[in-house]
């Protein structure tokens, strides 16, 4: 899933990032501000000018042939409001052309009138492919409280399995 999308920070003032990578280690943090919500607002709302400060960090470590596990943590808060997104992912190369990628994710959201939702996903993806073939299966579950302010979620609520094969004929001459 998308969970970070930057450029849905339309307006910033100042903001601060670092990124490397140390050993089998890849790190990203980003802190931010963004202007563009209480201009939005208009001169009669209380956020009227008040801007979202928007924070975010991931932690990523290799291991293996072309494997890895993560973390992902996303905030925004805006007019006593906020929402906070929270993901653990991996991606494991179980085989010459097999990989299992995975990621659980939970968001809690409070608006400005004070009221909380939250709600989890999940997505796992098994892939598979050659010259010849091409293999995926996918599951997707989202409860109907999962949010993310900051990136891009479709459509939440779902339970979903796909599965795909594609055989690739390719003839000699």
């Amino acid at each position: 899933e998308n969970l970070f999308f930057s450029r849905l920070i339309i307006d910033p003032h100042y903001g601060a990032r670092l990124t490397g990578k140390l050993g089998r280690w890849k790190m990203g943090f980003l802190t931010i501000d963004d202007r563009a919500p209480g201009v939005e607002a208009g001169p009669r709302d209380q956020q009227n000018l008040e801007d979202a400060i928007v924070g975010v960090g991931r932690i990523q470590r290799e291991f293996g042939s072309q494997s890895s596990v993560g973390a992902l943590f996303t905030d925004r808060d805006f007019g006593g409001g906020f929402n906070r997104v929270g993901a653990l992912d991996t991606r494991l190369h179980l085989h010459k052309t097999w990989y299992l990628a995975a990621q659980a994710m939970a968001s809690q959201t409070q608006d400005t009138n004070q009221v909380r939702h939250g709600g989890d996903a999940f997505n796992v993806s098994l892939n598979s492919g050659t010259r010849r073939y091409y293999y995926n299966l996918n599951y997707i579950d989202r409860t109907e409280g999962f949010n993310t302010d900051l990136g891009f979620v479709n459509r939440v609520n779902i339970r979903q399995v796909e599965q795909f094969y594609q055989y690739r004929f390719r003839p000699k001459k």
